[in-house]
């Protein structure tokens, strides 16, 4: 009786663990009516399908694998990363 509690519990909690992560989907990719996902396996191809949409990259440099050489981003524009002492440690 007891190894059928447990069950029922896990079972249960898998259920709204399922239930969240669907719910996640839908409120982060916005979607409703007719668009929202329903299942697990929904929510996983909309993910899919966003990525997709976005080119499958969050940021150029980020897939890319290559370094933007004049990315300066964040940078004073005080700070001259071409300066020579900054050559030395690229």
């Amino acid at each position: 009786v007891q190894a059928q509690t447990d069950l029922k519990t896990a079972a249960d909690a898998s259920v709204i663990a399922n239930q969240a992560l669907v719910d996640k989907a839908n409120e982060e990719l916005e979607l409703s009516g007719d668009q929202a996902v329903t299942d697990v396996a929904g929510a996983i191809e909309a993910y899919q399908t966003k990525i997709t949409a976005l080119g499958a990259k969050p940021g150029a440099t980020h897939t890319s694998g290559k370094k933007a050489e004049d990315d300066k981003t964040g940078m004073p524009d005080y700070v001259d990363l071409d300066c020579s002492i900054y050559q030395t440690i690229k």
